[in-house]
């Protein structure tokens, strides 16, 4: 398994007060269910599975959406990212935007690693 991909024990991944389920197909921020398309739960899989890494929109193109990069479908990576921070509320902070490079689901490997135990 490469190494910047997570360990998924379980079925569901965790960063910070996210909670994907993807065994459920679910997704919860502190507890609380918060309902996502598919792309929205595809995209913030891709996210979690890759903790601190900066993906491009080539990458979120060619993994979530499953088309080829262009210029034309950047704004689609925008649009279907602004509608997931929006679901997520305070814990889409977590969520950056690394101008001119991509984006990068910042968490503390410590918490994702402690939550995955319980």
């Amino acid at each position: 398994m490469p190494q910047h991909e997570a360990i998924v024990p379980w079925g569901k991944l965790f960063a910070g007060s996210i909670t994907l389920d993807l065994d459920r197909y679910t997704a919860h921020v502190d507890g609380q269910a918060v309902d996502l398309t598919r792309i929205e739960f595809d995209l913030l899989e891709f996210l979690m599975r890759r903790p601190n890494r900066v993906v491009s929109q080539t990458e979120l193109l060619q993994h979530v959406f499953d088309r080829h990069a262009n210029a034309h479908h950047g704004s689609l990576v925008r649009v279907h990212v602004a509608h997931l921070r929006r679901k997520l509320g305070t814990a889409s902070s977590a969520i950056r935007t690394v101008r001119g490079r991509g984006l990068v689901l910042g968490v503390d490997l410590g918490d994702v690693a402690q939550n995955q135990r319980n």
